[in-house]
């Protein structure tokens, strides 16, 4: 556990779009930590990217991602060729998930049919 002297806690990340890598340091946090703040962070950019009226319009029109679990197998099927926006695509679905479950819309029922509908707002 960090012993924090100071208040300030950062996570800096860098992406370089041509090699696909990326760099990160942290200031002033552990692991556990940083995933938290990154965890938090994920939930904020969602509610920005899709909890406006007057959010900008994806890049991607449309796009599908399936994930299958069979035994000890996870098969995810995509119709991007860009891992951000697969990656994407999977945390705006979980985060909208865990969201209609925290607001009581969840309806096991709608689930068994195999497609819960995440609105996004459209600008």
């Amino acid at each position: 556990m960090v012993q924090i002297d100071s208040a300030k806690q950062t996570l800096n990340i860098e992406h370089d779009a041509e090699s696909g890598t990326y760099q990160w340091s942290t200031e002033g946090l552990d692991g556990v930590q940083a995933l938290g703040m990154i965890s938090q962070v994920a939930v904020d950019l969602h509610r920005y990217w899709f909890g406006r009226m007057d959010r900008p319009s994806l890049a991607a029109k449309a796009a599908k991602v399936c994930i299958d679990f069979d035994g000890d197998r996870i098969h995810l099927a995509h119709s991007e060729s860009d891992p951000q926006v697969i990656q994407g695509l999977i945390m705006t679905a979980l985060i909208g998930l865990a969201e209609k479950i925290h607001d009581g819309e969840y309806d096991p029922a709608v689930a068994l049919l195999g497609a819960i509908p995440i609105e996004v707002n459209h600008g």
